[in-house]
């Protein structure tokens, strides 16, 4: 078997076996040809499948280690899809501290349908047997959370999800497969934002899930083909060159990360840094035995609270307040205005989303030039 950093490069079989192209074709038909009645040449429609689409699923799914993935518009729309498999009056299990799109669909949306969810702290894994009911099918973490960098004991969890014949799902958005092989831990699924760090560049907007079910399989088909949540051929085609990348970026995602927490922590402006990378986390060693890095985002709060992070990002440059993380350009957010506004705040204060929190996305630039812009932004203090 290759080497990942080889497989990022190969992974998908891209080469095109008529003409030679090393590059993946952009096939952007809606329909294809039929030989008759009945008769599929290979493709049908372009909402049930596509060219270019099924190399990016086929190299996603060697870089996860799964036997199947299959990619949608957005994350959102993966992690819909997957609840879509499950029907009203079943109860999915999550971590507390989820991305703020996961809980607005389970709570706002999903909720309306009769499907019933739970946010509870997994800092004690088997916690989760409490939880667990006879309508319970599914338990769903990420590791490390979004955006208190959590830690989750991935093999534990699996552990506890296969006791209770639960479907086990795992978002490895923040670290990628580079970093973190969910897989190894008991993973049923594994759910990526495409968008962040596969793709990499902030022009993508994409999603997939990862798995080895030949009957999930034959569910998400049926359901992409159903409700269309399909991602563009040319977006195919944008995340898998951001691919060929991944290794080398995801390493100097990480290298930033360490610098730049470290550089934060020893700041007196600075109240709190989560960061996996810092000897300070409360559980770097078993963040160490499952990963192999901490790839470009963590969070720190701010003294003074939210006037301070008002300041703050005013005086920056380099770094741009905006939504997202994971592309090659820094980005700074504010999790409670953005990410996770749709948590209702005396919620996000239980979970400990306080008012100053600010979210790194560290990019590929020079560490010195991001913490002299960083300076620029204290100075506004």
């Amino acid at each position: 078997m290759a080497h990942f950093d080889t497989l990022c490069v190969h992974a998908g079989g891209q080469q095109d076996p008529h003409n030679g192209s090393i590059v993946a074709p952009i096939q952007q038909a809606v329909t294809f040809r039929q030989a008759g009645i009945g008769e599929p040449i290979g493709f049908e429609y372009a909402r049930m499948s596509n060219p270019t689409r099924e190399i990016l699923e086929r190299n996603i799914s060697e870089l996860e280690g799964y036997a199947h993935s299959v990619c949608f518009g957005s994350g959102i729309a993966a992690e819909l899809a997957l609840m879509q498999t499950l029907k009203a009056g079943d109860h999915v299990i999550f971590c507390e501290d989820t991305y703020g799109g996961t809980y607005r669909l389970m709570k706002l949306i999903l909720g309306r349908f009769g499907l019933k969810s739970d946010f509870i702290k997994m800092d004690n894994p088997d916690a989760i047997s409490e939880h667990v009911t006879k309508d319970t099918k599914m338990v769903f973490v990420e590791s490390p959370t979004n955006p208190l960098m959590d830690v989750i004991d991935l093999k534990h969890v699996g552990e506890v999800a296969k006791k209770h014949g639960l479907l086990y799902v795992v978002d490895n958005t923040f670290l990628s497969p580079v970093f973190q092989q969910p897989k190894k831990f008991g993973a049923d699924v594994v759910v990526h934002s495409i968008t962040k760090y596969l793709a990499g560049h902030n022009d993508v907007v994409g999603g997939s899930l990862s798995f080895d079910a030949p009957e999930l399989k034959e569910k998400i088909g049926f359901l992409i083909k159903a409700t269309g949540a399909v991602i563009s051929p040319f977006e195919c085609y944008l995340t898998l060159r951001g691919i060929k990348t991944l290794d080398l970026r995801m390493r100097k995602h990480d290298s930033n990360h360490r610098k730049i927490a470290t550089y934060l922590e020893a700041h007196p402006k600075v109240s709190k840094v989560f960061s996996t990378s810092l000897a300070s986390h409360p559980k770097q060693v078993l963040h160490n035995s499952q990963a192999s890095g901490h790839g470009g985002t963590f969070s720190f709060e701010m003294e003074g609270g939210l006037e301070s992070a008002k300041k703050f990002v005013k005086g920056l440059s380099l770094w741009t307040y905006g939504e997202s993380l994971g592309g090659v350009e820094s980005l700074i957010s504010h999790p409670p205005t953005m990410s996770h506004a749709s948590i209702p705040p005396e919620v996000r204060r239980q979970k400990g989303i306080d008012d100053g929190l600010l979210r790194l996305s560290c990019g590929i630039e020079n560490h010195d030039d991001l913490i002299a812009d960083l300076e620029m932004g204290f100075a506004r203090l």
